[in-house]
């Protein structure tokens, strides 16, 4: 598909065409109409003066009498050219002599030949459209000229609005956010000044829910902190160890919601590492926090090794088991690592949905008995489409699978054992 530059300078382009083939055509009709004028000259030049013959009345001034049909006698080296390289057009055969009308680069010459003389005329009319046809040619050369410019002109708020949309696209709003003026007053001006007036308003929304969102993380931070302080004052070592524990696995919380703000928002930058299935799957058991990890989850496949963004990774694995505990109805689910792929099975009933209806925020069924908000396959899907990877869903004998599917080049080659 072109762009709508290339097809404006097209349309321009076929547009001159058209009015040179135009002032062609009526250069040719003018040029063909001085030809049968000269022709007809020529025509009645011979026939009048085969009728004053017959009266033996030859004119006295041959020169004049040729001038009156807007002929005259061409020169010795152009008389020689017509006879020796002129195209014969016409011959007749009358009492003067042999008449000829011959063309010669482009030019019609009248010949009569008798037995005491060869006389060789040439037109004297000039086809006077040739000029101002040049004239007309390049006046309308220099007003579509303009008219493209202008347009040209005219078009060019749109190259710098699809570089704005990129950018706003790609999360760089600073950027796409510019100070506009309404002095365009075209379609295009306004369009561009109306998406950038909705940029910095987006942009301003965004800025208040992120330092919102800080906000309330960094506060959360002073009484899981002091909290952490307190529980290790503690004497009682088991109860010690589990509220640090439990504070600390707050506070990874917390950095979570930071990573997930920053996911949503299109605002993180992947750290891909090579990472082994053994290593995703300790840090799963440690942010899942279970006592009982190995009696619910089973964990069958090799060691493999990915290039991923490890904390992500681990992130969209663990919420796909918590999810498969959740959901099972034998409150157990299973992890199975391959060499480009990662699954996770639960028992339990068929979804009322389409799997990307659960995909979305804030979504999920409505039994009751879960809480959360919502947004585990969320986040699962925004980590694997940062990553490039395939979220695959199917059912089978009252078991779904969640597959996270690799592609290759997130495979390195000798790293498997």
């Amino acid at each position: 598909m072109k762009s709508i530059r290339t097809k404006i300078a097209l349309i321009f382009t076929v547009l001159f065409g058209l009015i040179v083939a135009l002032l062609f055509t009526i250069y040719q009709i003018s040029a063909n109409a001085l030809d049968e004028k000269i022709y007809s000259n020529q025509q009645r030049a011979i026939s009048w003066l085969n009728s004053l013959y017959e009266k033996a009345n030859l004119p006295d001034n041959w020169h004049e009498y040729f001038e009156n049909f807007n002929l005259k006698y061409a020169d010795a080296n152009l008389q020689k050219k017509v006879l020796q390289n002129g195209e014969i057009l016409q011959k007749q055969e009358t009492q003067l002599g042999r008449v000829e009308v011959r063309r010669l680069n482009g030019e019609l010459f009248l010949t009569l030949k008798n037995r005491s003389a060869v006389f060789v005329l040439q037109n004297t009319l000039q086809n006077n459209s040739a000029l101002p046809l040049l004239f007309c040619l390049f006046a309308c050369l220099g007003l579509i000229g303009l008219a493209f410019a202008s347009v040209y002109q005219s078009l060019k708020p749109l190259k710098e609005l699809r570089e704005d949309i990129s950018k706003f696209a790609s999360g760089n709003f600073e950027d796409s956010c510019r100070i506009l003026t309404k002095d365009r007053k075209d379609e295009i001006g306004q369009v561009a000044y109306e998406f950038n007036s909705a940029a910095c308003k987006i942009k301003d929304l965004l800025c208040s829910r992120q330092t919102f969102l800080r906000a309330i993380m960094h506060e959360l931070k002073t009484p899981v902190g002091k909290g952490r302080i307190l529980s290790e004052m503690l004497e009682d070592e088991v109860a010690k160890e589990r509220f640090v524990k439990i504070f600390s696995r707050l506070n990874e919380l917390i950095n979570e919601f930071a990573k997930v703000e920053k996911i949503v928002s299109k605002n993180y930058n992947l750290t891909r590492d090579l990472v082994e299935s053994e290593r995703v799957l300790n840090g799963v058991k440690d942010a899942l926090m279970l006592d009982d990890f190995s009696q619910k989850v089973s964990v069958s496949g090799g060691n493999f090794w990915w290039e991923v963004d490890f904390e992500l990774f681990v992130l969209a694995v663990k919420n796909l088991v918590d999810n498969a505990l959740k959901y099972s109805t034998d409150k157990s689910a299973r992890i199975e690592f391959g060499r480009s792929f990662v699954s996770v099975k639960n028992k339990g009933a068929a979804l009322k949905h389409d799997f990307s209806y659960y995909k979305e925020a804030f979504v999920r069924e409505k039994s009751g008995t879960q809480d959360g908000l919502g947004l585990g396959l969320y986040i699962i899907d925004k980590i694997c489409e940062m990553h490039g990877f395939g979220l695959l869903h199917s059912y089978t004998e009252g078991t779904h699978e969640i597959r996270i599917e690799m592609n290759s080049a997130n495979l390195p080659k000798g790293k498997t054992r």
